[in-house]
């Protein structure tokens, strides 16, 4: 590592931690105070990976009275620093997925440990509720103060079974059941913040604590969790120069790219930040790459995306899920076993809020991808997924296709384009049209690296699809039939670019434009009922044919 770049934290998410190794350390102590002013009794939802468990560490340091871990934070003199007694529970080292009895008997294994941690010696009693009343009593009572309860992953045990609803019954009556007795507990309680990734099971697991108040879309929230472009400068500064000179680019290029991957989360629809671990392991790797996909796949969100598009019969496909208006109530559905997909797309990270219009019977919320980090991630997943296909071919493939487009070979990325559809099931085509073999294109393309703009809006019509590299820009037209040739279709799709004068729009570009016309033509039923599909295309430099 060059001389001067201050240690990130790239595995480390403890507070204290980071900030006794003198590891990078984004100042969020005015929000938390911030967050501090809201109540008593708190919950607050984001995507995995965003910070959530650094923010509750946060919050266990500043109440145990911690100082000195506090010193040159924005909170330092503008906190009482009085200790108290701090419950920390995280449902993510809680053995929850095999019977009811080890699930209980985990969190009582769990409360005995912070007892010992304080020098209380609770009774072995036989259910851990008792044992929970016991600490909070024990602990108010020695320190003579209210006591802390914080709690992280709170929705784990329910998120991990999703596909065995006995089990996730048990669970949402073990954790309701655990709520009920800490509201009653209110007496000996200063402060109580749960967080986790999904609001579904908040209505069902919460509903003995209706003193509970979710700030998660409030917009002083906004950047409790995940990091702005300001702090972005602020804080990697040397980081960014050192890749500035590496690179030989100015700053204005590299947030651009950094934007376009990590960028693009907003629970107010006009306040955007990155995602803290993407952004970590970025300047620490200093290579542009799919840290989402690598850092964990939520594989039953996807299959209960697939079943549902199974039992609906949609396309599933990524377009499916871009620009999807929903109520505000779609964000708390009842309880797991209703699910809305869209709702927890947005809860999990994988879309988020990109406008909001107020209507007589609540917000209207729009719903998007964040950024192509996330859109590639959640193509990948699908197809791994639904077509079984494994995550490094699907890498290698898009590889190989990127760089037959950089290296203008046409041939290649034909062939390769082929491949590519030859993976994706026969299941997924039927009802097939242009735009379902567009969106499939599109999805290629978001693994590929590439941003593609589709229906690019000209004073003469629409292009299926521009793509612009470093050196050079393609125009796209699609066409799709189930009769005739595949050298008709082509001809007709650069037939087309050049008849509504589509280049004219990139002219004063300083980069070669290439015209390319992509066929598809399913015909002549196999034997098991199946249309055969025929990829083939032609692209030729503008202003030489």
């Amino acid at each position: 590592m060059k001389q001067g770049l201050q240690k990130l934290p790239v595995t480390a998410s403890g507070f204290e931690f980071i900030r006794e190794e003198n590891l990078l350390y984004v100042d969020k102590t005015k929000q938390i105070l911030q967050l501090l002013e809201e109540g008593e009794y708190l919950f607050f939802s984001r995507p995995r990976r965003f910070g959530k468990s650094l923010l509750i560490n946060t919050l266990k340091a500043l109440f145990e009275g911690k100082k000195y871990l506090f010193e040159g934070l924005y909170i330092y003199d503008r906190w009482d620093w009085v200790e108290y007694p701090v419950i920390h529970l995280d449902f993510s080292n809680i053995s929850y997925s095999s019977s009811i009895d080890i699930f209980k008997f985990s969190m009582k294994r769990l409360l005995q440990g912070i007892g010992r941690k304080y020098g209380i010696v609770l009774e072995d009693a036989p259910d851990y509720l008792i044992i929970f009343i016991d600490l909070i009593e024990q602990l108010h009572q020695k320190f003579g103060k209210k006591v802390v309860v914080l709690i992280d992953e709170y929705d784990k045990p329910i998120n991990d079974i999703l596909d065995n609803l006995d089990k996730l019954a048990e669970n949402q009556n073990v954790l309701k059941e655990f709520y009920t007795f800490l509201k009653a507990q209110h007496q000996y309680l200063k402060f109580v913040f749960i967080t986790g990734v999904s609001k579904y099971a908040k209505v069902s697991v919460f509903s003995g604590m209706n003193n509970m108040k979710d700030v998660s879309l409030l917009p002083a929230m906004n950047d409790l969790v995940g990091l702005t472009k300001q702090e972005i400068e602020e804080n990697f500064s040397t980081h960014i120069d050192n890749l500035i000179s590496k690179n030989q680019m100015t700053q204005a290029d590299l947030f651009k790219k950094i934007k376009f991957w990590y960028n693009g989360y907003s629970w107010d629809a006009i306040n955007y930040v990155y995602n803290p671990f993407s952004i970590v392991r970025f300047f620490d790797i200093r290579a542009f790459e799919n840290f989402w996909f690598e850092s964990g796949t939520p594989t039953m969100l996807v299959k209960l995306i697939i079943q549902k598009a199974k039992q609906e019969k949609l396309s599933l496909q990524p377009t499916d899920y871009e620009g999807i208006k929903v109520h505000a109530s779609q964000f708390d559905a009842a309880d797991a076993n209703h699910i809305d997909i869209p709702g927890l797309l947005f809860q999990t990270g994988y879309l988020t809020i990109t406008d909001i219009e107020a209507t007589e019977i609540g917000s209207l919320y729009t719903l998007n991808y964040p950024n192509f980090e996330v859109r590639s991630s959640f193509s990948a997943h699908i197809l791994q997924e639904y077509a079984q296909i494994p995550k490094g071919k699907v890498e290698t493939e898009a590889i190989r296709m990127r760089l037959a487009l950089q290296k203008d070979e046409p041939t290649e990325f034909l062939k390769l384009l082929r491949a590519y559809f030859a993976l994706i099931p026969y299941q997924l085509r039927k009802n097939a049209d242009e735009a379902y073999y567009h969106s499939l294109f599109q999805m290629m393309f978001n693994m590929l690296g590439i941003e593609m703009v589709s229906e690019r809006s000209t004073d003469t019509g629409r292009i299926d699809g521009v793509v612009e590299l470093s050196d050079k820009i393609f125009i796209i037209e699609f066409k799709y039939k189930r009769t005739g040739t595949l050298p008709t279709l082509i001809k007709n799709a650069l037939q087309q670019i050049k008849d509504k004068n589509y280049a004219t729009l990139f002219e004063n570009s300083d980069k070669p434009i290439i015209l390319a016309g992509i066929g598809f033509l399913e015909k002549n039923e196999d034997e098991e009922g199946k249309m055969k599909l025929e990829i083939d295309g032609e692209w030729e430099r503008y202003g030489l044919n």
